[in-house]
This record gives structure tokens, C-alpha cells and sequence, in this order.
């Protein structure tokens, strides 16, 4: 099993959701299963995952929002140079209540995998990442940011404020 497949299916279905505001469809998760070539046993992880992503409560959370967008593009200068000159990558989801930067943001961010982790440890191995997409919506203007984490295959979630 390639590790990123399994990972790659999900937010691929789950950004489908987010657009349609609907649950998943079978079919489209067999195609993006043929697409990243699972084996049977990431297909059976899939369809766990993406069925305690539909019921949980922090997805029925982020209906509660106005704006909901998938896969939201950031490209911002380093704190420091020791990797590079900027930072870049994509939001899993970011919900706001309006398009603008201004008021508060829900940032969720999909796992896969962390399946043996506790929550304790979920939270200390994720915490840069939710830093990080703090600092660049609070950059772009937004009030207060609430990054929410889900393994989406145990229905752990953790939660950081600024």
C-alpha cells in the first residue's frame, strides 16, 4: 500500500462533499479508489473513514458556517530561512462566516493514520501545522482562528484558539 494514497482518496472525496454539501457517493469513492489504486484493505479504511467524517459532530460544526471552501492555497514568507523563503500548501477546509478576511475562521484538517495515537498525542504531533495556519489567516486579517484536526478513521479530534 502506498502510504499518501489512502490520505490522498479521502481529501478527495471530502472536498468533493464540501462543494456538493452532501454526503459521499459510492461511486465516487470507487473511482477515486481505481484512481489512487487502493488495495482492499485502504478501500475498507476509506469507506470507514469517510463514513465517521458524514456523522461527526465537528463536519455538522462546519455546516453551521456560510462560507465553506476545500483545499484553500497559501503561499507566505518564512519566519526564517532555514527552509526556504516562504511557506506554502492548502487548508483541508476553512469555514468563515463571510468571503472576506475578517471575524472568526474554522480551519479543519484531515488525518488518515494516527490510528494508535492518543489524543494527548495527536494534539503535541500536530500543533505546528494548526500554528501555522493561524498565523497565516490571523496575517490575512481574521479576528480569531480555531483549527480543529480530525483522524477521520478513529473520530479523534483536537482543537487549538488563537
Amino acid at each position: 500500500d502506498k502510504a499518501t494514497a489512502l490520505g490522498s482518496a479521502f481529501h478527495a472525496l471530502a472536498e468533493t462533499m464540501v462543494h456538493t454539501n452532501e454526503n459521499h457517493e459510492p461511486a465516487r469513492l470507487e473511482a477515486l479508489a481505481r484512481t489512487w489504486k487502493l488495495s482492499q484493505r485502504q478501500r475498507t479504511r476509506l469507506q470507514a473513514a469517510i463514513t465517521c467524517w458524514e456523522s461527526s459532530d465537528l463536519r455538522r460544526e462546519t455546516q453551521q458556517y456560510a462560507c465553506r471552501r476545500a483545499e484553500v492555497p497559501f503561499f507566505i514568507p518564512a519566519l526564517d530561512a532555514i527552509h526556504g523563503s516562504y511557506v506554502e500548501g492548502a487548508i483541508d477546509l476553512l469555514c468563515t462566516e463571510s468571503n472576506d478576511c475578517a471575524g472568526d475562521a474554522l480551519v479543519v484538517d484531515y488525518k488518515t493514520g494516527d490510528l494508535d495515537l492518543s489524543e494527548a498525542e495527536v494534539y503535541e504531533r500536530h500543533a505546528s501545522q494548526a500554528k501555522l495556519y493561524a498565523d497565516v489567516l490571523l496575517s490575512q486579517g481574521f479576528a480569531h482562528v480555531t483549527c480543529a484536526f480530525i483522524c477521520v478513521e478513529t473520530g479523534v479530534v483536537v482543537r487549538w484558539t488563537w
